[in-house]
């Protein structure tokens, strides 16, 4: 879980970063992420987890702006890494216990 975390954090950071690089752009109201508390942070961490864990997304969101392949390209390795391999990861582990 604690890899998870890492990995949850480090493309919410990501995410983070470029969506600050959006705010001197021509719209404002462009974002990567969705609005849950209003708090930028917990944000983009809650958007991270809800496409990764959750499989909660909207690619929309990814397609357009000035870092739109950046950012494409980043949600579709988060969606790997996060969903496939963490979660295959942690099927195996409980399979191996219960084994």
């Amino acid at each position: 879980m604690i890899m998870v975390a890492i990995i949850i954090f480090a493309f919410g950071n990501y995410f983070f970063v470029i969506n600050n690089n959006l705010k001197f752009g021509d719209d404002p109201e462009l974002t990567y992420y969705d609005s849950y508390y209003g708090n930028s942070v917990g944000d983009v961490l809650v958007s991270v987890y809800l496409l990764g864990a959750l499989g909660d997304f909207d690619s929309g969101l990814y397609s357009e702006g000035p870092d739109k392949y950046a950012a494409m390209t980043m949600f579709l390795l988060a969606l790997f890494i996060i969903a496939v391999v963490f979660m295959n990861m942690l099927i195996a582990i409980m399979g191996e216990t219960f084994a």
